[in-house]
Protein backbone atom coordinates (compact mmCIF):
# COMPACT_ATOMS: atom_id res chain seq x y z
CA UNK A 1 0.00 0.00 0.00
CA UNK A 2 1.36 3.42 -0.94
CA UNK A 3 1.34 6.60 1.13
CA UNK A 4 -1.14 8.15 -1.29
CA UNK A 5 -3.55 5.29 -0.65
CA UNK A 6 -3.23 5.83 3.08
CA UNK A 7 -3.42 9.64 2.88
CA UNK A 8 -6.06 10.30 0.26
CA UNK A 9 -8.32 13.35 0.08
CA UNK A 10 -11.06 11.74 2.19
CA UNK A 11 -8.54 11.01 4.92
CA UNK A 12 -7.30 14.59 4.88
CA UNK A 13 -10.84 15.94 5.06
CA UNK A 14 -11.52 13.75 8.11
CA UNK A 15 -8.28 14.72 9.82
CA UNK A 16 -9.68 17.39 12.11
CA UNK A 17 -12.83 15.50 13.09
CA UNK A 18 -10.82 12.40 14.01
CA UNK A 19 -7.98 14.29 15.64
CA UNK A 20 -9.03 13.28 19.15
CA UNK A 21 -8.31 9.66 18.27
CA UNK A 22 -5.33 10.08 15.93
CA UNK A 23 -3.48 12.33 18.36
CA UNK A 24 -4.28 10.42 21.55
CA UNK A 25 -1.37 9.36 23.78
CA UNK A 26 -2.21 5.72 23.15
CA UNK A 27 -1.52 6.24 19.45
CA UNK A 28 1.27 8.78 19.54
CA UNK A 29 3.46 7.67 22.44
CA UNK A 30 4.57 4.35 20.83
CA UNK A 31 5.04 6.14 17.50
CA UNK A 32 7.21 8.84 19.05
CA UNK A 33 9.31 6.35 20.96
CA UNK A 34 9.85 4.33 17.78
CA UNK A 35 10.91 7.46 15.88
CA UNK A 36 13.35 8.34 18.64
CA UNK A 37 14.89 4.88 18.56
CA UNK A 38 15.32 5.00 14.79
CA UNK A 39 16.50 8.56 14.62
CA UNK A 40 19.51 8.82 16.86
CA UNK A 41 20.19 12.55 16.65
CA UNK A 42 18.77 13.10 13.16
CA UNK A 43 15.69 14.88 11.79
CA UNK A 44 13.22 12.13 12.65
CA UNK A 45 13.97 12.89 16.29
CA UNK A 46 13.18 16.55 15.65
CA UNK A 47 9.89 15.52 14.04
CA UNK A 48 9.08 13.34 17.03
CA UNK A 49 9.76 16.30 19.31
CA UNK A 50 7.58 18.50 17.08
CA UNK A 51 4.65 16.07 17.42
CA UNK A 52 5.14 15.71 21.16
CA UNK A 53 5.10 19.47 21.71
CA UNK A 54 2.21 19.99 19.30
CA UNK A 55 -0.09 17.45 20.92
CA UNK A 56 0.99 17.75 24.55
CA UNK A 57 2.58 14.31 24.87
CA UNK A 58 4.77 14.60 27.97
CA UNK A 59 5.95 11.04 28.61
CA UNK A 60 6.83 9.71 25.20
CA UNK A 61 10.48 8.95 26.03
CA UNK A 62 9.64 6.36 28.69
CA UNK A 63 9.03 3.68 26.08
CA UNK A 64 12.19 4.54 24.16
CA UNK A 65 15.76 3.42 24.78
CA UNK A 66 17.25 4.28 28.13
CA UNK A 67 19.62 7.15 28.44
CA UNK A 68 18.35 9.19 25.46
CA UNK A 69 20.01 12.28 26.96
CA UNK A 70 23.47 10.79 26.82
CA UNK A 71 25.76 10.72 23.81
CA UNK A 72 26.60 13.31 21.13
CA UNK A 73 24.98 16.73 21.24
CA UNK A 74 21.77 16.63 19.15
CA UNK A 75 20.90 19.19 16.52
CA UNK A 76 19.08 22.21 17.95
CA UNK A 77 15.41 21.48 18.64
CA UNK A 78 12.81 23.51 20.45
CA UNK A 79 12.87 22.82 24.21
CA UNK A 80 9.98 20.62 25.25
CA UNK A 81 9.37 17.71 27.61
CA UNK A 82 12.59 15.96 26.57
CA UNK A 83 14.60 19.13 27.02
CA UNK A 84 13.40 19.48 30.60
CA UNK A 85 14.18 15.81 31.17
CA UNK A 86 17.75 16.35 29.95
CA UNK A 87 18.28 19.40 32.12
CA UNK A 88 18.23 21.96 29.29
CA UNK A 89 17.31 25.55 30.13
CA UNK A 90 13.71 26.24 29.13
CA UNK A 91 11.74 29.47 29.15
CA UNK A 92 8.87 29.91 31.58
CA UNK A 93 7.98 33.26 30.00
CA UNK A 94 6.85 32.57 26.44
CA UNK A 95 4.24 34.86 24.93
CA UNK A 96 3.02 35.73 21.44
CA UNK A 97 3.61 39.17 20.01
CA UNK A 98 -0.04 39.74 19.15
CA UNK A 99 -1.11 41.65 16.03
CA UNK A 100 0.98 41.51 12.85
CA UNK A 101 4.16 43.50 13.22
CA UNK A 102 6.61 44.93 10.67
CA UNK A 103 10.07 43.57 11.42
CA UNK A 104 13.52 44.61 10.20
CA UNK A 105 15.41 41.34 10.02
CA UNK A 106 18.89 41.87 8.59
CA UNK A 107 20.30 40.21 5.49
CA UNK A 108 22.44 37.82 7.56
CA UNK A 109 19.34 36.58 9.39
CA UNK A 110 17.78 35.71 6.04
CA UNK A 111 20.76 33.76 4.77
CA UNK A 112 20.87 31.76 8.00
CA UNK A 113 17.16 31.11 8.52
CA UNK A 114 16.49 30.21 4.85
CA UNK A 115 19.76 28.26 4.38
CA UNK A 116 20.77 30.47 1.45
CA UNK A 117 24.07 30.53 -0.41
CA UNK A 118 25.47 33.23 -2.66
CA UNK A 119 24.66 31.00 -5.64
CA UNK A 120 21.02 30.86 -4.51
CA UNK A 121 20.85 34.65 -4.37
CA UNK A 122 22.54 35.29 -7.71
CA UNK A 123 20.93 32.50 -9.75
CA UNK A 124 18.02 34.72 -10.81
CA UNK A 125 15.31 37.06 -9.52
CA UNK A 126 14.48 36.72 -5.82
CA UNK A 127 11.17 37.54 -4.12
CA UNK A 128 10.84 38.54 -0.46
CA UNK A 129 7.20 38.24 0.60
CA UNK A 130 6.41 39.88 2.94
CA UNK A 131 9.52 42.03 3.06
CA UNK A 132 8.60 44.36 5.90
CA UNK A 133 11.49 46.67 6.81
CA UNK A 134 14.26 44.19 6.02
CA UNK A 135 17.36 45.21 4.06
CA UNK A 136 17.55 41.71 2.53
CA UNK A 137 16.48 42.62 -1.00
CA UNK A 138 18.55 45.80 -1.06
CA UNK A 139 21.62 43.81 -0.02
CA UNK A 140 20.97 41.17 -2.71
CA UNK A 141 20.93 43.97 -5.28
CA UNK A 142 24.15 45.42 -3.88
CA UNK A 143 25.76 42.01 -4.48
CA UNK A 144 24.75 42.10 -8.13
CA UNK A 145 21.51 40.15 -7.86
CA UNK A 146 17.90 41.00 -8.68
CA UNK A 147 15.37 41.16 -5.86
CA UNK A 148 11.85 42.46 -5.30
CA UNK A 149 10.01 42.87 -1.99
CA UNK A 150 6.25 42.85 -1.53
CA UNK A 151 4.27 44.01 1.48
CA UNK A 152 0.86 45.68 1.91
CA UNK A 153 2.65 48.31 4.03
CA UNK A 154 4.38 49.59 0.90
CA UNK A 155 1.17 51.39 -0.02
CA UNK A 156 2.14 54.00 2.56
CA UNK A 157 4.25 57.07 1.88
CA UNK A 158 7.88 56.99 3.06
CA UNK A 159 7.07 59.28 6.00
CA UNK A 160 4.08 57.23 7.12
CA UNK A 161 5.97 53.97 6.70
CA UNK A 162 8.88 55.36 8.72
CA UNK A 163 6.48 56.11 11.57
CA UNK A 164 4.96 52.64 11.34
CA UNK A 165 8.37 50.93 11.35
CA UNK A 166 9.52 52.95 14.38
CA UNK A 167 6.30 52.11 16.23
CA UNK A 168 6.53 48.39 15.45
CA UNK A 169 10.21 48.14 16.34
CA UNK A 170 9.36 49.71 19.68
CA UNK A 171 6.70 47.03 20.14
CA UNK A 172 9.31 44.36 19.43
CA UNK A 173 11.70 45.89 21.98
CA UNK A 174 8.98 45.92 24.64
CA UNK A 175 7.95 42.35 23.82
CA UNK A 176 11.50 40.96 23.91
CA UNK A 177 12.19 42.75 27.21
CA UNK A 178 9.50 40.63 28.89
CA UNK A 179 11.25 37.38 27.89
CA UNK A 180 14.97 37.71 28.63
CA UNK A 181 15.42 33.94 28.69
CA UNK A 182 14.31 33.85 25.03
CA UNK A 183 15.83 37.14 23.93
CA UNK A 184 19.12 38.00 25.67
CA UNK A 185 19.47 41.57 26.90
CA UNK A 186 22.59 43.72 27.00
CA UNK A 187 23.86 45.68 30.00
CA UNK A 188 21.43 48.52 29.27
CA UNK A 189 18.45 46.13 29.28
CA UNK A 190 18.02 46.23 25.48
CA UNK A 191 17.59 43.14 23.33
CA UNK A 192 21.00 42.26 21.91
CA UNK A 193 19.64 42.20 18.33
CA UNK A 194 17.91 45.59 18.59
CA UNK A 195 20.75 47.62 17.12
CA UNK A 196 21.12 45.24 14.16
CA UNK A 197 17.41 45.59 13.44
CA UNK A 198 17.63 49.39 13.72
CA UNK A 199 20.51 49.42 11.23
CA UNK A 200 18.63 47.17 8.80
CA UNK A 201 15.53 49.36 9.08
CA UNK A 202 17.61 52.44 8.31
CA UNK A 203 19.03 50.82 5.17
CA UNK A 204 15.54 49.71 4.10
CA UNK A 205 13.91 53.12 4.61
CA UNK A 206 16.67 54.87 2.66
CA UNK A 207 16.23 52.40 -0.20
CA UNK A 208 12.43 52.66 -0.02
CA UNK A 209 12.60 56.45 -0.39
CA UNK A 210 14.91 56.04 -3.38
CA UNK A 211 12.46 53.58 -4.91
CA UNK A 212 9.60 56.04 -4.57
CA UNK A 213 11.66 58.90 -6.04
CA UNK A 214 13.07 56.89 -8.95
CA UNK A 215 10.22 54.41 -9.50
CA UNK A 216 12.57 51.42 -9.49
CA UNK A 217 9.83 48.87 -8.81
CA UNK A 218 11.87 47.21 -6.09
CA UNK A 219 9.05 47.49 -3.53
CA UNK A 220 5.57 46.39 -4.59
CA UNK A 221 2.45 46.96 -2.51
CA UNK A 222 0.89 43.49 -2.59
CA UNK A 223 -0.15 40.74 -0.24
CA UNK A 224 -0.76 37.02 -0.28
CA UNK A 225 -2.58 35.14 -1.63
CA UNK A 226 -2.58 37.35 -4.75
CA UNK A 227 0.71 38.58 -6.20
CA UNK A 228 1.06 40.84 -9.26
CA UNK A 229 3.60 38.68 -11.09
CA UNK A 230 3.41 36.22 -14.02
CA UNK A 231 4.12 32.53 -13.50
CA UNK A 232 7.77 31.64 -12.81
CA UNK A 233 8.86 35.26 -12.35
CA UNK A 234 11.45 34.28 -9.72
CA UNK A 235 14.02 31.56 -9.21
CA UNK A 236 13.63 31.87 -5.43
CA UNK A 237 10.90 33.15 -3.09
CA UNK A 238 11.31 33.50 0.66
CA UNK A 239 8.62 34.22 3.23
CA UNK A 240 9.54 34.65 6.86
CA UNK A 241 7.54 35.26 10.02
CA UNK A 242 4.17 35.59 8.30
CA UNK A 243 2.84 32.13 7.44
CA UNK A 244 2.47 29.94 10.56
CA UNK A 245 3.34 32.96 12.75
CA UNK A 246 -0.18 34.39 13.09
CA UNK A 247 -2.63 31.44 13.26
CA UNK A 248 -5.28 33.70 14.77
CA UNK A 249 -5.25 35.78 11.59
CA UNK A 250 -4.64 33.14 8.90
CA UNK A 251 -6.33 29.74 8.73
CA UNK A 252 -5.46 26.59 6.78
CA UNK A 253 -7.29 27.78 3.66
CA UNK A 254 -5.26 31.00 3.61
CA UNK A 255 -1.98 29.12 4.10
CA UNK A 256 -2.78 26.74 1.26
CA UNK A 257 -3.77 29.58 -1.10
CA UNK A 258 -0.71 31.64 -0.12
CA UNK A 259 1.74 28.80 -0.67
CA UNK A 260 0.14 27.88 -3.98
CA UNK A 261 0.59 31.48 -5.06
CA UNK A 262 4.24 31.50 -4.01
CA UNK A 263 4.92 28.26 -5.89
CA UNK A 264 3.15 29.73 -8.91
CA UNK A 265 5.60 32.62 -9.16
CA UNK A 266 8.70 30.65 -8.08
CA UNK A 267 9.80 27.04 -8.40
CA UNK A 268 11.80 27.27 -5.14
CA UNK A 269 9.99 28.59 -2.05
CA UNK A 270 11.35 28.68 1.51
CA UNK A 271 9.27 29.34 4.62
CA UNK A 272 10.47 30.07 8.14
CA UNK A 273 9.64 29.38 10.95
CA UNK A 274 6.97 26.65 11.27
CA UNK A 275 5.53 27.95 14.56
CA UNK A 276 3.95 31.08 15.91
CA UNK A 277 5.72 33.73 17.98
CA UNK A 278 4.94 31.80 21.18
CA UNK A 279 6.68 28.70 19.75
CA UNK A 280 3.43 26.81 19.15
CA UNK A 281 3.64 24.61 16.02
CA UNK A 282 1.05 25.11 13.27
CA UNK A 283 -1.55 22.44 14.05
CA UNK A 284 -2.83 22.06 10.50
CA UNK A 285 0.64 21.41 9.03
CA UNK A 286 0.02 17.70 8.26
CA UNK A 287 -3.11 18.54 6.24
CA UNK A 288 -1.35 21.42 4.53
CA UNK A 289 1.55 19.22 3.44
CA UNK A 290 -0.83 16.57 2.17
CA UNK A 291 -2.70 19.02 -0.04
CA UNK A 292 0.58 20.40 -1.38
CA UNK A 293 1.76 16.87 -2.18
CA UNK A 294 -1.45 16.35 -4.13
CA UNK A 295 -0.56 19.49 -6.09
CA UNK A 296 2.76 17.92 -7.03
CA UNK A 297 4.82 20.04 -4.64
CA UNK A 298 7.91 18.51 -3.05
CA UNK A 299 8.68 19.45 0.55
CA UNK A 300 12.01 19.37 2.36
CA UNK A 301 12.76 20.25 5.97
CA UNK A 302 15.95 22.18 6.75
CA UNK A 303 17.42 22.43 10.23
CA UNK A 304 18.77 25.96 10.64
CA UNK A 305 20.16 28.15 13.39
CA UNK A 306 17.46 30.48 14.66
CA UNK A 307 18.51 34.12 14.66
CA UNK A 308 16.10 36.38 16.55
CA UNK A 309 14.93 33.33 18.54
CA UNK A 310 17.39 30.44 18.76
CA UNK A 311 14.49 27.97 18.98
CA UNK A 312 13.23 28.75 15.47
CA UNK A 313 15.19 25.90 13.92
CA UNK A 314 12.91 24.62 11.14
CA UNK A 315 12.65 25.90 7.57
CA UNK A 316 10.40 24.36 4.94
CA UNK A 317 11.47 24.26 1.29
CA UNK A 318 8.88 23.70 -1.42
CA UNK A 319 9.75 22.88 -5.02
CA UNK A 320 7.56 21.95 -7.97
CA UNK A 321 7.92 18.51 -9.53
Amino acid sequence: MTSSELWNRATADRYDTEEAETSSPAVLEPTLAFLAELAGNDRALEFAQFLADNYGITDWTSAGPAGRCAGPEPRPVRPGPRSRECGMNTSPSVSAIGDIVITARPFTDYTAQFALTTDDLLAGPVLDCAGGASDFAATVRSLGGTAVSTDPAYRQSPSHLTHRVERDLNRVRQWTATQPDRFPLDESGQWTHAQRWNTAAGHFLEDFRRDRNENTGHYRAASLPSLPFPDDSFTLAVSGFLLFTYPGHFDLAFHLAAIRELTRVSADVRLHPLNDSAQTPFRALPRLLHHLAEDGTRTELFTVQGQSDSRDTATLRLTRR
